[in-house]
């Protein structure tokens, strides 16, 4: 029986999802979602045991926007740090929820734009659940009870909400409009990883990804810059998990 645990994050998840049906930007990321979801309970029902772990992260993270003229400013990278809990239904399906802190930072001054002169800082709080799939994932122990120290990329996808908070300055000489709060807004999470069993009680992660957000407003700047393209923000690090 799935733990109260996993019931709470698949009801999230779920919340969510209901709430993404009316976006048109998301239609095809709810079909991908949908599709592993799917593949997560039926693999479920062929599960003998099931792990389940907890941990913490600490990495790196950007944004890309009207305040970034490349895919991501490395002049602008600032620590996050997170925390996750991992529900395997098997070796290669797991659902993930966690939390993630960092802040995102932008200036037009770094592409020597004076006459604008924008500058901003937003700190995020990010609350999402990813559903995953582990192509190489094996159980932690044989049949015969020795450990295996599994090595396995996995793939991440699922929805969530980030909570924005955005300041924008401007010392240029353009005039600056005033601009709608971003507030809450809700964001497609996508993760790629590598994840390694290092002893029967502790996983450790290597992971990159993306969180496509479905605001413009991230960086406080939309009418004043490009309104037809929404802020999305990048992140990675590594994790480290307790196990059982």
């Amino acid at each position: 029986m799935i733990s109260l645990n996993a019931n709470l994050i698949l009801a999230i998840l779920l919340c969510i999802f209901i709430e993404l049906q009316n976006t048109q930007s998301f239609l095809i990321v709810r079909k991908l979602l949908t599709l592993l979801l799917f593949l997560s309970l039926l693999n479920f029902s062929f599960a003998q045991s099931a792990d389940q772990e907890v941990g913490i992260t600490v990495g790196a993270i950007t944004y890309q926007g009207e305040l970034t003229e490349e895919p991501f400013n490395a002049g602008q990278i600032n620590l996050a740090i997170g925390a996750q809990y991992r529900y395997f239904f098997s070796a290669q399906f797991a659902l993930k929820g966690g939390i993630l802190i960092g802040q995102i930072t932008g200036d037009d001054l770094d592409y020597n734009d004076r006459r604008r002169a924008f500058s901003m800082e937003n700190q995020l709080f990010e609350i999402a659940v990813q559903a995953e799939w582990h192509p190489l994932g094996r159980k932690a122990f044989e049949e015969s009870g020795n450990f295996v120290r599994n090595f396995s990329p996995y793939l991440g996808l699922g929805a969530g909400l980030v909570f924005s908070s955005e300041e924008v300055t401007a010392s240029g000489t353009l005039d600056f409009k005033p601009e709608q709060e971003a507030g809450t807004v809700f964001i497609i999470p996508i993760d790629v990883g590598v994840r390694f069993a290092v002893t029967p009680n502790i996983t450790a992660t290597l992971f990159g990804g993306v969180r496509l957000s479905s605001s413009d407003l991230l960086d406080g700047i939309s009418e004043n810059g490009n309104p037809d393209t929404n802020d999305q923000y990048l992140t990675g690090g590594i994790g480290v998990s307790y196990t059982w």
